[in-house]
């Protein structure tokens, strides 16, 4: 949907061989203008920009090709290859003129629509994420739940991490760095303490959930 209000359209994307993005007008569902050559099969998201005088699209596989739009003149002002990965979701700021954000598989890129001596370009660069460490300790143990999918991360800093790991076995990082990267689900923090190790009391009890803990100078006793 425009969200400027002299423009009461919204964009609607296909699917299939050579898609096209058609504008409608609200209500009357008039055809204001159909938008060719931004996809060769599919469209992952759009977005206008915060005046409602540009269009964003992002193309799926096998392109990903992202697109800025100049709808009102039915024309590719910009496009560029979005990355090598799946793109889901693309946007324009709303706070700085001209700049966009792209996200997907394993990545974030932000973009500027930028003058240089050769015309307008569509700059991209890709998102830096600041590593975190998984504990602030050595890992003693590492503790698998495979009725609930789990892995557990147990560490002498006191903290006991709970992973999904469906989320580690389906990552798909890009080849030039294979490290995956996600918060724990849950985290159980016992202050003062040096864990050692965890085991179940009931190992082959699903609905069992009490738990011994080892710590460096004493048993600790369920939790």
């Amino acid at each position: 949907k425009n969200p400027n209000e002299m423009y009461p359209y919204f964009a609607v994307a296909e699917c299939g061989y050579r898609p096209i993005i058609i504008m409608y007008e609200w209500p009357t569902l008039e055809i204001i203008c159909v938008l060719k050559g931004g996809a060769a099969k599919i469209y992952a998201n759009m977005d206008f920009s915060p005046n409602g005088e540009l269009l964003v699209s992002q193309g799926g596989e096998p392109d990903f090709l992202i697109t800025v739009w100049t709808w009102l003149e039915h024309k590719i002002l910009l496009r560029s290859k979005s990355y090598v990965n799946e793109v889901f979701r693309v946007k324009f700021s709303p706070y700085v003129p001209g700049q966009l954000t792209s996200c997907g598989l394993a990545h974030i890129k932000f973009w500027k629509m930028a003058h240089t001596f050769t015309g307008l370009k569509l700059k991209g660069e890709l998102g830096r994420s600041l590593r975190r460490r998984c504990h602030d300790a050595p890992i003693v143990q590492f503790y698998y739940n495979d009725v609930d999918g789990e892995l557990w991360s147990v560490s002498m800093d006191g903290h006991i991490r709970v992973w999904w790991y469906e989320m580690i076995d389906q990552a798909d990082p890009p080849d030039d760095d294979r490290i995956v990267q996600l918060d724990p689900s849950y985290d159980f923090y016992t202050p003062g303490v040096m864990l050692m190790s965890v085991e179940k009391r009931f190992v082959h009890e699903p609905t069992d959930t009490f738990y011994f803990g080892q710590v460096s100078t004493y048993l600790r006793i369920g939790f």
